[in-house]
């Protein structure tokens, strides 16, 4: 497997390789691809049972061709120590004292592409069987509103999803609730967002004093940008919205900053830092801040992040464009449609040839631009070519049967 080597000129690190010529001819130097990862199916708001599901399509550009070489039906992501993989899995598992009670919950791994991730759960939720339709009295009990529930019934879910992937972090929403069916007073909902090491993601409360996990990251804790100006212009937006949801009518608790409480979004073609933060966890309604940071996310978290054409010119070119990236060196930018992806050359910051134009899944959201030059190019294509004709293999969850939550 050749990763260690061709990675280096990931976003995360892409001034390594403009310090330097790529060996080789002229067409090879001048060779751009991009890895670009895209939430292929994101569950419904009332789906508990299904995760997120991802993909990774890389698409390379050699002089005035370009090509759609594969798309792969996960999340690949290059580090400096190789590639690496994402994903989601649902699972169903039971909980409580005795563990009589069902939920579902999302698991969140990474870990080195061809590697087997193994992946833990509580125990294993019991089939129902097939013609059964009352309670089972051995594992009944009762739900808030005084009706029986039985063990076949999921009364809890924790549900993630992936907003955006770099080569160190995950940024991500999630929420925490019980289900109707077991609480039939609704509302006791706990939702957060965060910004996550990629090397440790999974957590499996949501939040409070008995989160296990990595700790979120601040919007200050990024090395290259001003961290004090960064916290300032937080707690401005935070201020500014909270004072709005209080004189707009909401009967919201007093509320602290928590400058942990935000993820980075996809919008006007750049990724933006967003606060998003439930102000009154365990009940959802009106209490809730979602605004966007006016903080310039760092190139060693975002890369360029900058499009050419700028995105209003783009649009009026392609009315029903829905995002647009633009290489390292600004030469070629991905024009991303509800169903088509293109690829044009980009001279003096405007629109050149176009070179590709491949169908795009409906709906599907990118979360993950990873651009590689040059000889890294070819490398990361015979890799993504192998990946076609032998795929990592598929998590593997075991059950732990004493365990209780």
């Amino acid at each position: 497997m050749r990763t260690r080597s061709s990675l280096i000129c990931s976003i995360f690190l892409c001034s390594v390789c403009f310090g330097a010529t790529p060996s080789g001819s002229a067409d090879v130097a001048s060779a751009e691809g991009i890895l670009l990862g895209f939430s292929s199916n994101r569950p419904a708001d009332n789906d508990h049972d299904s995760a997120q599901q991802f993909s990774t399509a890389w698409i390379v550009r050699h002089g005035e061709t370009a090509e759609l070489v594969a798309v792969l039906p996960y999340l690949i992501v290059p580090r400096p120590t190789g590639f690496w993989r994402i994903g989601i899995e649902n699972v169903c598992e039971m909980y409580g004292e005795n563990n009589e009670y069902r939920s579902r919950r999302d698991i969140v791994w990474s870990g080195p592409a061809d590697v087997t991730p193994h992946l833990n759960k509580g125990p294993e939720c019991p089939a129902k069987p097939q013609g059964k339709d009352q309670p089972d009295s051995a594992g009944e009990y009762q739900s808030s509103n005084g009706g029986p529930v039985d063990r076949y019934t999921d009364c809890l879910y924790r549900s993630r999803t992936i907003s955006f992937v770099s080569p160190n972090y995950i940024s991500e929403s999630a929420e925490e609730a019980n289900t109707e069916a077991c609480e039939a007073r609704g509302g006791r909902v706990w939702a957060w967002s965060r910004v996550l090491s990629i090397t440790t993601p999974e957590m499996r409360a949501v939040y409070g004093s008995e989160e296990q996990g990595p700790m979120a990251k601040a919007l200050s804790d990024f090395a290259d940008q001003n961290p004090k100006r960064a916290a300032d212009a937080f707690k401005a937006v935070f201020t500014k919205e909270d004072k709005d949801v209080v004189g707009g009518g909401s009967n919201c608790p007093e509320a602290a900053v928590d400058y942990q409480g935000w993820e980075i979004r996809r919008k006007d073609g750049m990724w933006i830092p967003w606060i998003s933060q439930q102000l009154f966890l365990g009940f959802s309604g009106d209490c809730v801040i979602d605004a966007s940071v006016p903080v310039r996310l760092p190139s060693s978290l975002a890369g360029r992040n900058r499009v050419v054409p700028a995105l209003g010119e783009l649009k009026k070119a392609f009315p029903e464009l829905t995002d647009a990236f633009t290489s390292p060196r600004g030469n070629t930018t991905i024009v991303i449609t509800s169903a088509k992806v293109l690829v044009f050359s980009v001279s003096g910051e405007k629109l050149g040839t176009k070179l590709l134009e491949v169908d795009f899944p409906n709906g599907a959201t990118p979360v993950m631009e990873q651009w590689a030059i040059g000889t890294y190019v070819e490398s990361w294509t015979q890799q993504v070519q192998q990946w076609k004709i032998h795929p990592p293999p598929s998590p593997v969850i075991s059950s732990d049967v004493k365990a209780t939550q």
